[in-house]
């Protein structure tokens, strides 16, 4: 049975939007990314898409808007001119081989990112994600843990816009701000149960693992998936939260847990 994104799932969950950061990509003029989103697949119907593996991608493939068959990931540019791609992907550990979603959903992801970051305050490239709840939930529930396989339903989809490049860019798997996004959820998770029950410690040490691996990615230098084992020293603060973490390695945005609050 292929996994199905649902238009309330991706679009009521947006919060505040994308995330913007100037390494996916920066232009002096809104064209290129204009017309790369507007060759996206104009259809409101319920379409499968095929997913080829999981992870990483090294070569892009270029697909025309409406053609029978539909893979992700993929990425459409103007194959004319222009210096902005629109990259779709279905992210996480474990990805189903079939995906359920309105096309006009992937092309409403990809708007958000285009009036959001390339239109926006910083004019830079972005992405944005589908509903991540099924992953939070996994991420927190008191039976998982995180070193065993993730179910195939926490994966999400993740739309960028960012210069032409010759890779996948991944931001799903390689964006350090994923693995702050569910750091934070564990922390909410462990305040609702009394501090110093076992669950509570559990939570707070997923919430460490996972900003340790935050501090060891980035997205255009050492790709480490959110997922992985982190070699860090623990980064938390006396209050068990981060006060301020760099996204992005050296290069990356800085971001407090404040400016979360809308997008979790």
């Amino acid at each position: 049975m292929a996994l199905q994104f649902s238009h309330s799932s991706v679009m009521d969950s947006m919060g505040e939007g994308a995330f913007c950061q100037s390494f996916y990509g920066a232009w002096r003029s809104h064209d290129d990314c204009i017309r790369a989103v507007a060759k996206l697949e104009h259809n409101s119907t319920l379409a499968q898409y095929t997913i080829d593996g999981s992870g990483a991608h090294v070569l892009p493939f270029y697909v025309e808007s409406g053609q029978s068959e539909r893979p992700l990931p993929m990425d459409l540019t103007d194959p004319r001119r222009g210096n902005c791609m629109v990259q779709a992907e279905v992210a996480g550990p474990r990805n189903p081989r079939e995906l359920d979603i309105v096309p006009d959903e992937i092309r409403n992801m990809a708007n958000r990112v285009l009036k959001t970051c390339v239109e926006g305050k910083d004019t830079s490239g972005g992405f944005t994600t589908s509903d991540m709840t099924a992953l939070k939930a996994w991420v927190i529930s008191a039976e998982t843990d995180l070193s065993n396989y993730y179910p195939t339903h926490t994966s999400f989809m993740t739309v960028s816009l960012s210069n032409v490049v010759s890779d996948w860019l991944s931001p799903g798997n390689f964006d350090p701000i994923i693995p702050q996004l569910l750091a934070k959820t564990e922390f909410a998770a462990s305040s609702k149960v009394p501090g110093a029950s076992p669950l509570s410690i559990e939570l707070r040490r997923r919430a460490n693992r996972f900003l340790r691996q935050q501090v060891e990615m980035d997205p255009r230098g050492q790709r480490i998936p959110w997922w992985g084992n982190p070699t860090s020293d623990s980064i938390r603060g006396g209050d068990g939260t981060p006060s301020l973490i760099r996204v992005g390695g050296n290069n990356g945005t800085k971001y407090n847990m404040s400016q979360l609050k809308a997008i979790i």
